[in-house]
């Protein structure tokens, strides 16, 4: 009886493991999938609906979107550098931070040319191809 009950208790603590991590401050093996392939290069976004999908490149083009991931939790991106969104745009670097909760939401800090910006961009699908999000939250904080 007595091996039976530590076979069982075993079992039913392999099957927690995930959970039990994931309390420990461990980030799960899915977490760690989606942060290895955020890690990069990202531009091309293709509008569908909500949905928004942007594409690995190589290295980032200096007269479109793009945005940039590092490990450090670092970013940068390469939007419009002025108020006036009518071509021809002017474009520029632009630094902040960025996080990955385990829900797959990805915070997004910020500058813009007319101050900060905050965002949530929730991950519905990244691959060693593409990445799918919807604009979740969005806060601009003007700094005259």
């Amino acid at each position: 009886m007595k091996p039976a009950f530590v076979f069982l208790f075993s079992l039913i603590l392999l099957s927690c493991e995930e959970s039990l991590l994931k309390g420990l401050g461990e980030k799960t093996s899915s977490e760690n999938t989606i942060e290895q392939n955020l890690i990069g290069n990202w531009e091309n976004q293709e509008y569908q609906d909500s949905l928004i999908t942007l594409h690995p490149v190589a290295r980032l083009s200096q007269d479109q979107y793009g945005i940039s991931f590092y490990e450090d939790g670092t970013l940068k991106e390469i939007k419009n550098s002025g108020w006036c969104g009518t071509p021809p745009i002017a474009y520029g670097e632009f630094y902040g931070t960025w996080d990955l909760s385990p829900d797959s939401v990805l915070t997004l800090e910020t500058t813009f040319w007319g101050g900060e910006f905050y965002l949530e961009w929730k991950i519905l699908e990244i691959t060693d191809k593409s990445m799918i999000y919807y604009l979740q939250r969005s806060e601009s904080i003007y700094i005259e």
